[in-house]
């Protein structure tokens, strides 16, 4: 089995190339899988978007005040979080 971002070759009980890194993919992508990304990605309780949303929706004063006092790890940035609303 090769890497398929460096090439080189991998060995079958690795989940990572031991050249570049990339984590190795055994399974075909199927529409099960694009969900199951999908529901990993942007569902789960750690989401800085999903967080971000809440918090504006429930009490936005604290989180445009703690975002303006430097807490800004917790949330998405403001610009990136503009572009996303205005593009929906």
């Amino acid at each position: 089995m090769e890497c398929k971002n460096c090439s080189s070759q991998l060995q079958e009980n690795h989940d990572y190339c031991n050249s570049c890194g990339a984590k190795v993919i055994r399974n075909r992508l199927t529409l099960k899988n694009l969900f199951q990304h999908f529901g990993e990605e942007f569902l789960n309780y750690d989401n800085k978007f999903l967080q971000t949303f809440i918090g504006l929706f429930r009490k936005p004063e604290d989180v445009i005040g703690s975002y303006i006092n430097g807490t800004r790890k917790k949330y998405v940035n403001a610009v990136g979080y503009f572009a996303v609303a205005v593009t929906v």
